[in-house]
């Protein structure tokens, strides 16, 4: 399943939650029809419930309140754990041209640096997208005096399309075959706990590490997410928003440098086949 304009992850959960207010009220509703006295309706000012046989008007009534509340209670006899979000939610794949398009990919080129980028169906697979290009710290004769370091690409969910809500989930996944760099995930939430006044949205990274040359499944728990501001950690008072993520991305820089991972410019290729959120503990 592919996100077109909202999140499907996004539409499933908020007809959950509109599910259960609507079962509340109508819960509500027919408790209330339990105590209904229907002699306000036959004009008479004797409950037929303290001792007094019901007329046939107020039998008739009864009967038809009865008939209507057993019929709706029927009707909305929901199991609300089948209205409960999945475990597991695909939120993106790459298998097709389309589905790439709901991303951007970038580099330092576009402040003057020579890295290059790209995100691009995969000539051997065709259910998976490959991220890849070159990074490198060398700056073009034409970059600003105010660009300080290069070696940095990304990729990146287009601005202002995608809204997803990770409320009901606690991990992201990852089925990726990587190249033996330490790449980087990052969530985009709106500016709204942390930051300069005029940014247009907060982010939040943790690593992404796949071993090279093997498909790999990275389950990545939201906790670990740390906001950022730049490249550097923030102690922010407040966590995620999970309900209002407004984008996701995957970099690299020469600067990632763990210990037994790939590092310094040169070429990169990470490939995707899809990237879900889990729930964990159910």
């Amino acid at each position: 399943m592919t996100s077109l304009g909202g999140f499907p992850g996004e539409r499933s959960i908020g007809s959950w939650r509109a599910a259960q207010r609507l079962s509340a009220a109508i819960t509500a509703s027919l408790d209330f029809f339990e105590f209904l006295d229907l002699s306000q309706f036959t004009g008479t000012s004797v409950n037929p419930r303290q001792g007094r046989c019901p007329t046939s008007t107020e039998s008739m009534l009864q009967r038809l309140v009865h008939a209507s509340r057993q019929a709706t209670r029927r009707a909305f006899a929901w199991n609300i754990q089948d209205l409960s979000p999945p475990a597991e939610q695909i939120l993106f794949r790459f298998a097709t041209l389309k589905d790439i398009q709901h991303w951007d990919a970038y580099s330092d080129a576009v402040y003057g640096g020579l890295s290059t980028a790209a995100l691009k169906p995969s000539e051997d697979n065709c259910e998976t997208g490959v991220f890849t290009g070159s990074l490198s710290t060398e700056l073009a004769d034409s970059a600003p005096v105010r660009l300080k370091r290069s070696g940095f690409t990304g990729m990146r969910t287009i601005e202002g399309r995608h809204n997803l809500d990770l409320e009901p989930f606690d991990t992201l996944v990852f089925r990726v075959k990587g190249d033996g760099r330490v790449y980087i995930t990052s969530l985009r939430t709106e500016n709204w706990v942390m930051g300069p006044v005029d940014a247009e949205f907060n982010q939040w990274q943790a690593f992404l590490f796949a071993p090279k040359d093997e498909w790999f499944t990275v389950k990545i728990p939201l906790n670990r997410f740390l906001p950022t501001w730049r490249g550097k950690i923030l102690n922010a008072e407040h966590g995620m928003n999970f309900a209002r993520i407004t984008g996701l991305g995957i970099s690299t820089t020469v600067e990632v440098s763990p210990e037994g991972a790939v590092r310094g410019p040169g070429d990169f290729r990470l490939e995707l086949e899809w990237i879900k959120a889990l729930r964990s503990e159910t």
